[in-house]
């Protein structure tokens, strides 16, 4: 049997992806930085590594321990990765990676565009991409200068999903996880009401235009 390489931030796609490369003949080795994650316990699983949480004060750590099982090992595994920062990190490290390891990523200046909420409107724009308009700001001020050329209802992104992995109870409390602070609008004092609120992020934020879904 092949063997190949899942590394997750901590979410469930990896136990899936673990089980589809198992049903096709590849076993896994598991890297994830949850320790009760489901994959580490999936039948398809020969090895598994545990990893600090995906931020960027880690990635250096992450990499020398991922650098390290790739030694130990006789072929250059393929790399799966899974979630946005995992996709960071593998930008980041893409070079210092190569020699250890078989993976697919874009060209950097497209990677950088998808991986940024702000900078894909530049990108959509340029492509023509059939995507809800958006606009970038850096902060609430720069919101209130130009609220008046949003449409209603709309929805406020992070640049990057990390930007609301809150760091605070009271921020979470606040808020709710990543999926429960992507809301509607539809009112520009709304609006401004929860911007104002947001901790302040070097990347900013977008207003995109709420389109129903089914």
């Amino acid at each position: 049997m092949s063997t190949a390489a899942v590394m997750c931030g901590g979410g469930l796609g990896a136990y899936d992806l673990v089980r589809t490369l198992g049903r096709g003949g590849i076993e896994s080795a598991v890297f994830a930085s949850h320790p009760a994650d489901l994959a580490f316990r999936s039948r398809y699983t020969r090895r598994t590594l545990l990893l600090p949480p995906f931020k960027e004060e880690n990635f250096r750590e992450i990499f020398d321990r991922i650098r390290a099982f790739s030694q130990a090992v006789a072929d250059r595994p393929v790399l799966f990765y899974l979630g946005d920062s995992e996709l960071m990190f593998m930008s980041r490290f893409r070079d210092m990676l190569e020699p250890s390891y078989r993976f697919l990523l874009p060209p950097p200046s497209i990677l950088d565009a998808v991986m940024s909420k702000v900078r894909f409107i530049g990108l959509a724009r340029e492509a023509r991409l059939p995507v809800p308009a958006a606009m970038a700001f850096s902060d609430v001020e720069e919101l209130e200068s130009g609220i008046d050329a949003l449409e209603m209802p709309c929805i406020v992104k992070p640049a990057y999903n990390q930007d609301w992995f809150w760091e605070s109870q009271e921020l979470r409390s606040r808020f709710g996880e990543y999926k429960e602070a992507l809301r509607r609008f539809d009112s520009p004092r709304a609006l401004l009401e929860f911007c104002a609120g947001l901790p302040r992020r070097p990347a900013g934020f977008i207003v995109q235009s709420y389109i129903d879904g089914p």
